[in-house]
């Protein structure tokens, strides 16, 4: 059949788009240190991207349509998993010093 006649076969590239989420964590020294290592060496000062667990879904309990867990043959709840392919934001990570806790806040970019 000719596609002459009528309005035009138009296809989008992507049919998703990125989403950007905003996180704030508080560390000790040990744990600021391990972010900063990340950021720098393993992300290339974010650069490259990352794989994050899913805060609002991964390691949740799969439930039921009235609410209760669902349970494995032995009695241990379902949990849920997911994982995001992530860049860091475009504003570099801020810290701020909170007497012996560092708060760090960045964005990450979900990639669809």
């Amino acid at each position: 059949m000719a596609e002459d006649a009528g309005p035009p076969n138009v296809r989008r590239r992507f049919s998703a788009v990125a989403s950007s989420v905003s996180f704030s964590t508080q560390l000790d020294r040990s744990q600021l240190a391990r972010f900063d290592r990340f950021y720098d060496e393993e992300t290339k000062q974010g650069t490259l991207p990352f794989l994050l667990s899913d805060p609002g879904t991964d390691g949740w309990p799969l439930l039921s349509d009235d609410g209760t867990p669902l349970l494995t043959d032995e009695g241990v709840p379902i949990l849920m998993a997911e994982t995001w392919l992530c860049l860091f934001g475009q504003q570099l990570p801020v810290v701020a010093a909170m007497d012996m806790i560092w708060k760090v806040t960045f964005q990450v970019v979900v990639m669809p």
